[in-house]
């Protein structure tokens, strides 16, 4: 009789829990399953910060708890506190490797340097979205009035367009 452990090991088949990692959660279930540790709440600065771990050690979800509209819903003091200063907006933005075995599988005998060059074009485009998403609920959480929130975004998009 083989060991369960090595059954286990010699495993080859998908990630059977793919979907219980946060990459894959709506904001709602990330908040509403989130206990932050003490670090956590130093994470709320200026600085550059790097958050190692393993596998499952919920690097993502503390990533995620990071963005504004994680923590604009997290029924919490502290949360609360930095949510109404607006001295930090955070933004998440997945970083799948999906992206980098889809680059190496079409590359072919492309040369490094594009694949690379498209990879950080995929990236922008990424950061690019979420920081709209973002935006879009801090502009809509300072103007609770349709008319305001609209001419507020107007001005926005204006802006961006000539960036």
């Amino acid at each position: 009789m083989k060991r369960q452990s090595t059954v286990i090991r010699k495993y080859t088949g998908a990630n059977p829990f793919v979907s219980s990692q946060a990459k894959t959660y709506g904001d709602e279930k990330v908040v509403k399953e989130f206990f932050p540790i003490s670090l956590y709440w130093s994470l709320f600065n200026e600085q550059n910060e790097i958050l190692l771990g393993t596998r499952g050690s919920g690097k993502t979800s503390v990533l995620r708890m990071l963005s504004y509209s994680c923590l604009r819903d997290f029924d919490n003091e502290q949360a609360r506190k930095i949510f109404k200063s607006k001295e930090y907006i955070g933004f998440f933005i997945p970083m799948h490797l999906e992206w980098i075995q889809d680059i190496k599988a079409r590359s072919g005998g492309v040369p490094f340097a594009e694949t690379y060059e498209y990879f950080f074009f995929a990236f922008n485009c990424r950061a690019a979205i979420s920081f709209l998403q973002e935006l879009s609920k801090l502009v809509a959480d300072l103007n609770p009035i349709v008319e305001h929130r609209l001419l507020r975004e107007s001005i926005i998009v204006k802006k961006i367009s000539k960036l």
